[in-house]
């Protein structure tokens, strides 16, 4: 527990670093800034050559990239993958309950059962073979007779999905950790906002 507070605190802080001293160091670039005299206790030191403010933050941009880069491998568990497979298995147990209620592809008889419900309870994904994903459907029935429930059963449907089906479900749930949780934008836009000042100097070249 010690040890999972000491990285909950640590990336914050070099990430909060990094965005700092990336934003200082694409100011120094865009602007030019040089500092020609020193300020030392009072005294003030001219330089026979000003210095480019953006020297001494190339040297703390590093640094701080680098304990970025530190505090971020140190996390053991950032969930960005299983964000997404999750939400890759709601969206195909949805889609693939839709078609149990069209189809009727079930692996019980419902004909002898005039009055009932299917209701999803569950899913679980089963290995992938190849491009194609299979889902397991857990479904519950309930039974009526003359308008009174009078039992239930619960029984798993396969269905495998390909193609075009198992791209939308992919690129749906992509988009959903992007812009619907802090995964993306937790650990990811600060290795964006690390490399701005390269492409900043890239261009100002």
């Amino acid at each position: 527990m010690a040890e999972e507070n000491l990285e909950q605190n640590t990336f914050p802080r070099q990430r909060r670093n990094l965005f700092l001293v990336s934003a200082a160091l694409i100011a120094a670039l865009h602007t030019d800034l040089t500092i020609e005299q020193v300020n030392f206790f009072g005294n003030h030191l001219a330089l026979g050559t000003p210095l480019s403010v953006a020297t001494p933050l190339w040297w703390l941009w590093g640094y701080w990239l680098l304990r970025f880069l530190q505090a971020f491998f140190e996390i053991h568990d950032r969930g960005v993958i299983s964000t997404y497979t999750t939400k890759v298995g709601v969206l195909l147990s949805n889609k693939g309950y839709r078609a149990i209620l069209k189809e009727r592809r079930t692996s019980l008889d419902l004909n002898q059962y005039p009055e009932h419900r299917l209701s999803l309870t569950g899913y679980s994904i089963l290995p992938t073979v190849g491009s194609r994903a299979s889902i397991r459907c857990r479904i519950h029935v309930d039974i009526y007779r003359d308008g009174l429930q009078s039992g239930g059963r619960d029984f798993d449907e396969d269905i495998t999905f390909h193609g075009r089906q198992l791209l939308v479900s992919k690129v749906l749930a992509f988009l959903w950790v992007v812009c619907c949780t802090t995964r993306v934008t937790e650990y990811l836009l600060p290795f964006a906002v690390g490399i701005a000042p390269l492409v900043v100097w890239w261009f100002e070249i």
